[in-house]
């Protein structure tokens, strides 16, 4: 029931919410890394763990910046509002349903098998949208894939994080993720608005299955020692 302007409302209330959390006195004594420890760059920390910063970079593309344009495609091909808008509802309820799945199976699989699971859902969910003209209620299907599968990478990468940089700086980690999020949730949606203009809905599936078969085969390719989806 709510207009664009109060949901828009609602949602910067909960960002400034959750920007006033972070300001407690508790969140600025925590400590990203020890004393004893070299210190790390951003650089340092994406060539010390690319295929991490990868999967970050592709968690950042479905999860984040897919939601504008799927909502518009929506739009285009004859949805109402409250329609169309939900297609980005169900991106996020998807983010938001796998989370403690996710991190229940990294506690009992191999980090490899996820990633490569990940990314093996996101192309076939990506060919699957190529028939979203034909068979709408595939938008919802597939956004919610995006959505889960996309912020369960980011989690993993996060997790990974924690132990892929005890030795070393878990804020460098920590940052090279975040960046790595951060610039596949701002491609996302500068990619996909070129490719439909110019290449169609068909475009849209083949560029954002070749994204997600790019990790799959970084997932699946031999492990070298010491790299970080061995275990």
């Amino acid at each position: 029931g709510l207009g664009p302007q109060a949901a828009n409302g609602v949602a910067a209330g909960a960002l400034a919410l959750g920007l006033a959390m972070t300001l407690a006195p508790s969140v600025a004594r925590l400590k990203a890394m020890h004393d004893d420890h070299v210190p790390m760059g951003l650089m340092a920390a994406w060539r010390f763990r690319p295929t991490l910063a990868w999967a970050a970079v592709v968690g950042g593309v479905f999860e984040v910046g897919l939601g504008s344009i799927t909502t518009a495609y929506g739009a285009q091909i004859g949805l109402d509002l409250g329609r169309a808008t939900s297609i980005a509802g169900a991106l996020g309820l998807g983010s938001f349903a796998l989370q403690y799945p996710i991190g229940w199976l990294a506690d009992h699989l191999p980090p490899r098998r996820l990633f490569a699971a990940g990314a093996g859902l996101l192309v076939l969910s990506a060919l699957a949208f190529l028939q979203a003209a034909q068979h709408p209620a595939l938008l919802w299907v597939c956004a919610g894939l995006w959505g889960g599968v996309g912020g369960a990478l980011y989690t993993l990468s996060m997790i990974r994080v924690a132990h892929d940089f005890a030795d070393s700086s878990a804020l460098a980690g920590t940052s090279a993720m975040i960046a790595g999020y951060t610039v596949g949730g701002a491609l996302g949606p500068i990619v996909s608005g070129w490719v439909f203009d110019h290449l169609g809905v068909g475009g849209q599936g083949m560029w954002l299955a070749l994204l997600a078969f790019s990790l799959l085969l970084m997932q699946t390719r031999p492990a070298t020692p010491g790299s970080a989806t061995t275990g």
